[in-house]
């Protein structure tokens, strides 16, 4: 009996329920934040605690979540929480700079799973070089084999194309285009050829 779809549930359900714990957890704490900015009486060292707790949280979500999960309504909750007239202005600042550099955490994550799957991606190219050098025009091979080589060649190529544009993106624009570079040759331009 196979176990491994079963096991891939299971994990496949943890992580949500993992995803989940994260994403209450951060909204408790936006909802402590909105609390405390209708209510009066808060110590500034009482904000400063809930400014602290709230990155962690934020961050500890973002790592989970991979920054996926509509981040965006909560960042501005957070804010207009933060926007209070007992409230330092440093404190702002310090939550700013706490969810730039958790935001900046989960990008450099993505970017390395991108550059890790297009390493992936340009081995499967080499490996179909390979098949067909092999072959040369001296020797047969079959039509169903070409035409598995040119679609799994189209696919591949818009992959490398979705994770260079990750890339460039992450990076603004130096690793991805030197990495286009690299791939220059490998892939034919728009009919599937691996050259």
């Amino acid at each position: 009996m196979n176990t491994l779809p079963g096991i891939a549930d299971a994990v496949a359900g943890l992580r949500l329920e993992t995803e989940q714990l994260a994403r209450d957890q951060l909204e408790a704490q936006v909802a402590e934040l909105e609390f405390m900015h209708e209510s009066e009486g808060f110590a500034p060292e009482d904000w400063a605690a809930a400014v602290e707790e709230c990155v962690f949280r934020l961050r500890a979500f973002l790592s989970i979540c991979h920054g996926s999960g509509g981040v965006e309504p909560i960042l501005q909750r957070i804010e207009t929480a933060l926007r209070h007239e007992s409230l330092a202005p440093e404190l702002l600042v310090k939550f700013r700079d706490g969810a730039f550099l958790a935001q900046q955490d989960v990008a450099r994550l993505q970017y390395r799973s991108a550059r890790a799957r297009l390493a992936k991606y340009r081995d499967e190219l080499q490996s179909m070089n390979q098949v067909l050098y092999r072959a040369g025009p001296e020797r047969f091979i079959s039509l169903a084999r070409t035409q598995d080589i040119i679609v799994a060649t189209h696919r591949l190529s818009r992959e490398v194309d979705c994770e260079l544009a990750a890339c460039e993106t992450e990076t603004g624009g130096e690793e991805g285009s030197r990495a286009r570079q690299r791939l220059q040759g490998r892939l034919g331009e728009g009919d599937g050829r691996v050259e």
